[in-house]
C-alpha cells in the first residue's frame, strides 16, 4: 500500500462523471436489458483512460477508474458478493429533506429510480473474474502507453534528458546541487552509463510489446503442474516460466541489442559532447568533416558495423526458428494463468509506474521548458511563462517547410510500402515460387543495415546518378521505403494469415483474375492491417533522423533535421517548442494505430 510520512494522500471513492452513451448502456444492463458487451467494454476501456488521466492532472495520488462500468457500489456490489438480494430501506439524507426542489429533481435522475438490494444472508465472494476485468482497463493504459511511447522521436527523448540531466544546467541536477550544496551534477548526462540508461529505456516499449503476447499465450499447466509437485512459486518461475519464453527473452534481447549498436540520435547528442565515440557517428561525423565529403572513410566504417551486425542477426534468426521447440499453444483448448502478488503487487505496480513515468517525463519536461523565456531557477515561475516561443517556432520558416515536407514523406513511404508489403506478403504466403525464400530475406535485409550506413549507401548510389532525386524529398522516400518494407510486411503477414485461401479460390471460380481477386477480395480483407501498418510506417517515416542526417539537404528539409539544427545552433527555446508540437501529433497518431490494432485485433 503507497504510504506518506510528509502528508496526507488524496485518493477519490465513489462514481466520477461516465459519457452519455456508456451510462446509459450500463442503466440499460441493470434493469436486464440485452446490450452489446462489445461496445459496453469498449466505451468503459476509453473512460477509465479519461478518468485516471483528468484524476493525474488533479494531482488525487490513489486513483480509481471511477466506477465507469457500474451504476453504484450499493447496486454492483450483489454482482461481486453473494449474499445481497430483495429491497433495501434507503434512508432520506437530512440535508436533501431540507431543500425538496433539489430533492425532487434529483429523484428524477437516470438511475436513481434503481432498487438498492439488501443483505439478507452470509457474504461471500460471487465472481472474482469482475475483479480481473477491472484490473485490464488499468492494464490496458500500459499497453497504450508503451506503442505511444515509441511514437515519440528519439532526437526528442534525448534533447529532454539534456534538459533534465545536463551536468551544469540540467533541471535535476540543478535542484540536487541547491538540496546538497555539492558542486558536481547527480548523475552527468554526457557519459557511456547514461547513454546506455537513456538507449535502454528507449527499448523498453518494445520489448515489453515482444514479450507480453509471449507470457499471455503461454499453457498454464505446465505450471499448474510444477506447483502441485510442490515447486515453490520462484522454482516455478525459474525452471519453467522462463524456460518457455527462453526464445522469444533471447530474440527481444539479440534485436534490442542489434538496434542498439545501430542507435544514432543517443550518440550524437549524448556521446559527441561526451567525447564517446561508436560507429554511427563515425559515419557521420566523417561525412562532415571536410568541405568535400570524403566517401571512403565513411564506407570503412559502414562495412565494418554491417560485417559485425550480420552475425547477430543471424543468431536472431537462429532464436526465432527455434521456437518451434518451445511451443505451448496446441489445437488444445486452455486460459492463461493469472497470478496473485500478494503484497509484492505494490512493488510491481510502483515498477511499472517508475518505468512508464521515466519514459514520458523527457518529453514532459521538454513540453513544460517550451513555456519558459529560459533555462535555469531564477526568479519566479509566473515570471518566466511565455508564449513566445511557440511564435517564433512557427514564424520560422524552415519548421513550416520540414513539416511539410516530413508529412509528406511520411505519407509516400507509407503508401508504398503498404502497396510492396501487401504484395510481397501474398507471394510468400499464397505463392508458389521456388524464389520464395530468396525475396523473403531481400525483403528482410534492410534490418541489418543502420540508418546512418543505408543513407550513405543511397547517398553514394544517387549523388552521381543521372537520375537527379539528391537534393529533393525523394532521395529520403527511397531510402525510407528501403529501411521500412519490413516493417509493413510483417503486419502484411499475419493480416494475411487469418484470411482463408477459400475465399480467393471463390473469386477465381467465379471468373475473376488474379489482379480482381486480389483487389476486391484480398485488399479489403487486409485492410485493417494494411491501415496499422500505414500509421506505424508514417510514425516511423516522422521520427527517423539516422538517414535523414547525411541525406537532407536546404531544400528539403524534415522535422528530425530541423531540431537537430536548432539544437547545434543553439535555439533551445525554438527545440523545445518545436518538439512539443511534434510530439502532440505524433502521440496522436499512435494512439489511432493502436485503437484500430486493438479493434481489428492485430498486434501493434
Amino acid at each position: 500500500m503507497r504510504r506518506s510520512t510528509d502528508r496526507i494522500l488524496t485518493t477519490h471513492t465513489g462514481s466520477l462523471p461516465r459519457r452519455a452513451d456508456l451510462a446509459q448502456l450500463v442503466l440499460a444492463r441493470e434493469a436486464g436489458e440485452d446490450v452489446n458487451q462489445a461496445e459496453l467494454e469498449r466505451l468503459t476501456g476509453a473512460t477509465v483512460a479519461e478518468v485516471v488521466k483528468h484524476q493525474q492532472e488533479a494531482g488525487v495520488d490513489v486513483i480509481s477508474d471511477g466506477e465507469a462500468s457500474k451504476p453504484g457500489f450499493v447496486r454492483y456490489v450483489k454482482e461481486r458478493l453473494a449474499g445481497f438480494s430483495g429491497v433495501s430501506e434507503t434512508p432520506q439524507f437530512g440535508d436533501i429533506e431540507q431543500f425538496p426542489s433539489f430533492a425532487s429533481r434529483r429523484s428524477a435522475e437516470p438511475g436513481r429510480a434503481q432498487i438498492n438490494p439488501a443483505c439478507e444472508a452470509p457474504i461471500t465472494l460471487a465472481d472474482s473474474n469482475a475483479v480481473h476485468r477491472d484490473l485490464e482497463n488499468f492494464k490496458g493504459l500500459v499497453y497504450a502507453a508503451s506503442f505511444v511511447s515509441f511514437a515519440v522521436p528519439g532526437v526528442l527523448r534525448a534533447i529532454g534528458w539534456i534538459f533534465l540531466l545536463g551536468p551544469q544546467s540540467g533541471a535535476i541536477n540543478q535542484v540536487f546541487r541547491r538540496l546538497t550544496q555539492a558542486r558536481g551534477p547527480l548523475i552527468d548526462i554526457f557519459t557511456l552509463p547514461a547513454m546506455i540508461l537513456v538507449e535502454g529505456l528507449a527499448w523498453v516499449p518494445v520489448v515489453f510489446l515482444m514479450l507480453a503476447m509471449t507470457f499471455r499465450s503461454m499453457d498454464a499447466a505446465l505450471e499448474e503442474a510444477a506447483m502441485m509437485s510442490g515447486a515453490a512459486m520462484a522454482q516455478t518461475l525459474r525452471r519453467v516460466t522462463i524456460r518457455l519464453a527462453f526464445p522469444a527473452i533471447v530474440a527481444a534481447g539479440l534485436l534490442t541489442f542489434i538496434r542498439s549498436t545501430q542507435a544514432f540520435e543517443v550518440p550524437l547528442l549524448l556521446g559527441v559532447p561526451g567525447k564517446v565515440s561508436v560507429l554511427t557517428t563515425k559515419v557521420y561525423l566523417a561525412m562532415r568533416s571536410g568541405i568535400l565529403p570524403d566517401y571512403s572513410g565513411p564506407s570503412a566504417y559502414g562495412t565494418l558495423l554491417v560485417l559485425f551486425l550480420v552475425g547477430f542477426i543471424y543468431l536472431y534468426s537462429r532464436a526465432v526458428r527455434s521456437g518451434s521447440k518451445y511451443v505451448t499453444v496446441t489445437g488444445k483448448g486452455f486460459r492463461p494463468r493469472v497470478l496473485e502478488l500478494g503484497a509484492a503487487r505494490y512493488v510491481a505496480a510502483a515498477f511499472v509506474v517508475l518505468v512508464v513515468g521515466l519514459q514520458f517525463l523527457p518529453v514532459a519536461y521538454l513540453t513544460f521548458a517550451s513555456f519558459l523565456r529560459g533555462f535555469g531557477l531564477s526568479g519566479s515561475l509566473f515570471s518566466q511563462l511565455t508564449l513566445t516561443n511557440y511564435v517564433q517556432t512557427l514564424a520560422n520558416p524552415n519548421v513550416a517547410a520540414s513539416l511539410f515536407n516530413s508529412f509528406s514523406i511520411g505519407a509516400t513511404t507509407a503508401t508504398v510500402v503498404v502497396m510492396l508489403a501487401a504484395v510481397v506478403a501474398w507471394i510468400l504466403i499464397r505463392g508458389r515460387t521456388a524464389g520464395r525464400a530468396v525475396l523473403d530475406q531481400l525483403a528482410s535485409l534492410p534490418l541489418i543495415f543502420p540508418g546512418v550506413v543505408l543513407g550513405l549507401a543511397v547517398l553514394t548510389l544517387y549523388i552521381s546518378s543521372p537520375v537527379r532525386v539528391y537534393g529533393t524529398i525523394w532521395i529520403l522516400v527511397i531510402a525510407y521505403v528501403i529501411s521500412f518494407l519490413p516493417y509493413g510486411l510483417r503486419y502484411a503477414h499475419v493480416g494475411l494469415l487469418q484470411i482463408s485461401p477459400e475465399l480467393e479460390e471463390s473469386g477465381q471460380v467465379g471468373g475473376g483474375t488474379w489482379g480482381q481477386v486480389f483487389l476486391r477480395i484480398v485488399v479489403p480483407l487486409l485492410l485493417p492491417a494494411l491501415v496499422a501498418a500505414w500509421i506505424f510506417v508514417f510514425l516511423l517515416s516522422i521520427r527517423e533522423l539516422s538517414a535523414a542526417a547525411l541525406l537532407y539537404t536546404a531544400t528539403s528539409p524534415v522535422v528530425a533535421s530541423t531540431m537537430l539544427d536548432l539544437w547545434q545552433n543553439a535555439n533551445s527555446n525554438q527545440v523545445s517548442a518545436f518538439g512539443s508540437i511534434v510530439s502532440v501529433l505524433s502521440i496522436g497518431l499512435a494512439l489511432v494505430a493502436y485503437r484500430l490494432g486493438r479493434r481489428w485485433g492485430i498486434q501493434t
